[in-house]
C-alpha cells in the first residue's frame, strides 16, 4: 500500500540494512524530499514483492536520478528479486560505492543481472537477456562505471557496440553465450580500430558467422584462451597472419572472373558462375581466422568445422587444443604432414 507520512528519514537515520520481503500489497516507496533518505543504509533487499511499481532509486529522468543517488549514499549491496511490475532503474553501477547488484524477475529488457566487485577492485558482471530485447537494452549498464570491470558474461542479449566495449579499459573475460550476433555493424568506411585487452574469449551456441568472429578477433591483440561451443555456422580454420578473407570475386577462378566481366547469352554458363560465386562467398562466410598467438584453443559441438580453410598449423604459440564432437575436422585433412602445429603441449 502507499502509505505517507507515516515514517520519515530521521526515524531510522542511523539503518545500515533494510529488507521487504514478501510484501503483496506493497505498491511505492517514495522519497520524502530529504536531501538524505536513509543516509547510512548500505544493503537494500526487495524479495516478492510483486505488486511494487516504483523504488526511491528506479527514477529515470537525470534530476530524479541524482535525487536517487543522495538517497542512500554508503549504498554498497542491493538485490532485487521477484518484483514483476517494477521497471525502471537507474544505469547499473549508478555509483562506484556499489560492490554488489543482484536483480531477477523485473519488468525490464533484461532477465537477470549480478555484478559483484571485491575489496582489490576485481569485478565481475553477468547478464541475461529476455527472448525479444528491445534496441535499448544496453542502456541498462553505465559503461563509465564499468571502467575496472574484469569479466564480462552476457546470455541472450543484443549485439554490442565496440564503442561500449572500449570503455572496459580492464575486460580480461568476455564470454557470449545464445546471441546471434557479437557486435553491431560498423560502416567500414568510418571504422575506428579498437583494440580490446581481452585475454580470455569464450563463444557458446552463437549464430555469427566464421567471418563475424574473424572480425571480433581482430579488436582482441592480446587474446591467449579462445573457447568456441556449438558454433554451426564456423565451417573453416586459418589462421589471420597467413590468410586474408578474399572477396567474392578473387575467390573464383581466373576463368570464372573473366566471365563474370564479360555479358553471355549462355543460361547455363551464367548459372554455372552464379553457383559458383554463391558457393565461394559462403565457404568465405564460414571461415574463422585465428590469430597466431593464441595460447589455448578449445572447440566443441562445432560438426561442420574443417580444415579446409588452412588449417591451424600457422599458431606458432598454441600449447594446449582440445576438440570435442568436431566429426569433420581431422577428416577434412588430406595432409601427409601433422595438422598441428609444433608448439603444442598438450591435445
Amino acid at each position: 500500500q502507499e502509505r505517507q507520512g507515516s515514517v520519515t528519514s530521521h526515524d531510522f537515520h542511523n539503518l545500515k540494512r533494510l529488507k521487504l520481503v514478501n510484501i503483496p500489497k506493497l505498491k511505492k516507496w517514495h522519497g520524502d524530499g530529504t536531501i538524505n533518505l536513509l543516509p547510512h543504509l548500505q544493503d537494500l533487499t526487495v524479495i516478492d514483492c510483486p505488486e511494487l511499481l516504483e523504488l526511491p532509486l528506479s527514477q529515470s529522468t537525470s534530476s530524479q536520478f541524482q535525487q536517487s543517488v543522495v538517497c542512500f549514499p554508503e549504498l554498497r549491496e542491493i538485490a532485487i528479486l521477484g518484483c514483476p511490475k517494477l521497471l525502471s532503474f537507474p544505469p547499473i553501477p549508478w555509483t562506484n560505492s556499489l560492490c554488489y547488484v543482484s536483480i531477477k524477475g523485473v519488468d525490464s529488457g533484461f532477465e537477470m543481472l549480478n555484478y559483484s566487485k571485491d575489496e582489490q577492485s576485481n569485478s565481475r558482471l553477468n547478464i541475461t537477456g529476455k527472448d525479444a530485447p528491445d534496441s535499448m537494452f544496453w542502456n541498462v549498464l553505465d559503461f563509465n562505471n564499468l571502467t575496472e570491470l574484469q569479466e564480462l558474461d552476457i546470455t541472450k542479449c543484443p549485439p554490442i557496440s565496440l564503442d561500449h566495449l572500449k570503455r572496459l579499459t580492464c575486460l580480461k573475460t568476455l564470454q557470449i553465450t545464445h546471441s546471434g550476433s557479437i557486435l553491431l555493424p560498423v560502416d567500414s568506411e568510418n571504422e575506428v580500430k579498437y583494440n580490446l585487452l581481452v585475454e580470455e574469449l569464450k563463444i557458446n551456441s552463437c549464430g555469427a558467422s566464421g567471418r563475424e568472429l574473424t572480425q571480433v578477433l581482430s579488436h582482441l591483440p592480446k587474446l591467449s584462451i579462445l573457447v568456441i561451443r556449438d558454433c554451426q555456422k564456423v565451417e573453416g580454420l586459418g589462421v589471420a597472419e597467413q590468410r586474408t578473407i578474399p572477396t567474392s570475386e578473387s575467390s573464383l577462378s581466373p576463368s570464372t572472373n573473366e566471365a563474370a566481366r564479360a555479358p553471355t547469352t549462355r543460361l547455363q554458363q551464367q548459372t554455372g558462375e552464379a553457383e559458383e560465386m554463391e558457393t565461394a562467398v559462403a565457404a568465405d562466410d564460414g571461415l574463422l581466422l585465428l590469430p597466431s598467438k593464441i595460447k589455448e584453443l578449445q572447440i566443441e559441438g562445432c560438426r561442420e568445422l574443417s580444415l579446409d580453410g588452412g588449417g591451424i598449423h600457422g599458431l606458432l604459440s598454441l600449447q594446449s587444443l582440445k576438440i570435442y564432437d568436431c566429426p569433420k575436422l581431422l577428416c577434412s585433412s588430406s595432409s601427409s604432414y601433422s595438422p598441428f602445429p609444433t608448439s603444442l603441449q598438450s591435445l
